[in-house]
């Protein structure tokens, strides 16, 4: 199934405005529609709560480097009972 990336969700969905929560499972697919070309529009999200699969589609640590340098600090970086699930805040927001 192809992926569709954010910014293009953003553009055909959403258009204009800020997002105050975005929540991402996709089950591996994060990496290609957070990719750093196409995530431009993450500079619309306040709060990004996303579960990060560690697999062949690419790496979490990489993943969560792209999100923190656009301006996000880690709140929860997975626990024993979610490992995978992160919760995000964009402090440029504030």
């Amino acid at each position: 199934m192809p992926t569709i990336t954010f910014d293009s969700l953003y553009e055909n969905k959403v258009r204009t405005g800020l997002i105050d929560l975005c929540k991402i499972d996709i089950e591996g697919a994060e990496y290609e529609f957070l990719s750093p070309k196409s995530s431009q529009c993450l500079n619309k999200i306040k709060y990004l709560l996303i579960e990060i699969h560690g697999n062949r589609s690419g790496n979490p640590q990489q993943l969560i480097e792209n999100i923190v340098s656009r301006g996000f600090v880690t709140l929860i970086a997975g626990n024993s009972i979610s490992p995978e699930v992160f919760l995000f805040e964009n402090t440029s927001l504030n």
